[in-house]
């Protein structure tokens, strides 16, 4: 059956191009080369579910059964895999949660008594709940509670992209401002010899208003960015004391044995890389107190692509 390339849609044989896209259609969605695998799941209720949360939080993704590894295999633009995987961490971890819940929903409900229930009150609950399932309210009630994990997947996952050093940024700011003074300070110039008749670009008035104005905004864009940097460049020598300080407890407390005793051998190797990242940033947050989480992925990722990813 073909699909849709950019939506993901499955159609009928005989039809070639996606009537909401307007894109050909392709006969298997790995012929897109662009998506790779984010994550195997076992079971397509879960792949479903992950697919849906990628959709909030702006992800393009497909889930589809694969023969070889007996499982669903959920796909994402190559471009966008590294967010994909924070995407996924927040998902994990509200997962974990809900299992945690029904495992101890059914737990207290084993507890209870059913014995002294009669068929005819069993009969009416069964009713009951079949009314409430199909009722609006339930609907509603249901959207809600939707809506309110959609939030709470939502503010879980940073979705900032790739962290810029204080350093980096200081030098960009400085660039900013050099080529906003060139620029500002070249068209005042331009301006002057257009007043003074030893050229003639700008003609009138109003024209030497405006471009003088445009300049002088240019030239004060200039002086804001030095500003900025100047006070980045303070950050910046903050942020990397910090770095060294962060750094310096990782090697002495993140070891091979450490990073072994987070793993479960019963999730998958994305799902323990996950688990593992969560755990050393709990443990750098537990002994600096709250960071900023762009900085932290950053600091931990690195850490541990240096010294445990082979």
């Amino acid at each position: 059956m073909p699909w849709c390339p950019e939506c993901k849609t499955e159609y009928r044989e005989g039809i070639t191009v996606c009537s909401d896209c307007g894109k050909e259609l392709v006969e298997n969605l790995e012929e897109v080369s662009d998506y790779v695998v984010l994550c195997p799941i076992d079971k397509e209720e879960v792949a479903k579910k992950l697919v849906q949360y990628l959709s909030y939080s702006n992800f393009e993704s497909y889930y589809e059964y694969s023969n070889e590894e007996d499982c669903y295999p959920v796909y994402v633009h190559e471009n966008e895999l590294k967010k994909a995987k924070k995407a996924f961490n927040a998902f994990y971890t509200v997962e974990l949660e809900s299992l945690e819940k029904d495992a101890n929903k059914k737990t207290l409900d084993t507890e209870v008594p059913l014995t002294n229930l009669s068929q005819e009150v069993e009969e009416d609950t069964d009713n009951l709940l079949s009314f409430e399932e199909d009722s609006p309210t339930s609907s509603l009630l249901q959207s809600q509670q939707e809506e309110e994990e959609k939030e709470k997947i939502t503010s879980m996952m940073y979705d900032g992209g790739a962290y810029e050093k204080k350093s980096e940024k200081s030098k960009e700011l400085r660039s900013t401002a050099i080529t906003f003074f060139a620029f500002g300070i070249g068209g005042i110039i331009l301006v002057i010899l257009n007043v003074t008749g030893i050229i003639s670009i700008i003609n009138g008035t109003l024209a030497y208003i405006v471009m003088t104005c445009l300049f002088l905004g240019f030239i004060a864009i200039g002086a804001n960015s030095v500003t900025r940097a100047k006070k980045t460049a303070k950050e910046a020598i903050e942020e990397e004391e910090k770095t060294t300080k962060i750094n310096r407890y990782l090697e002495d407390n993140i070891t091979e044995h450490v990073i072994l005793s987070m793993k479960d051998k019963n999730l998958s190797e994305e799902a323990n890389f996950i688990k593992t990242m969560e755990g050393i940033k709990s443990m750098v947050i537990s002994e600096f107190g709250t960071i900023d989480a762009a900085f932290l992925d950053y600091l931990v990722e690195e850490f541990y692509n240096n010294h445990f990813d082979e």
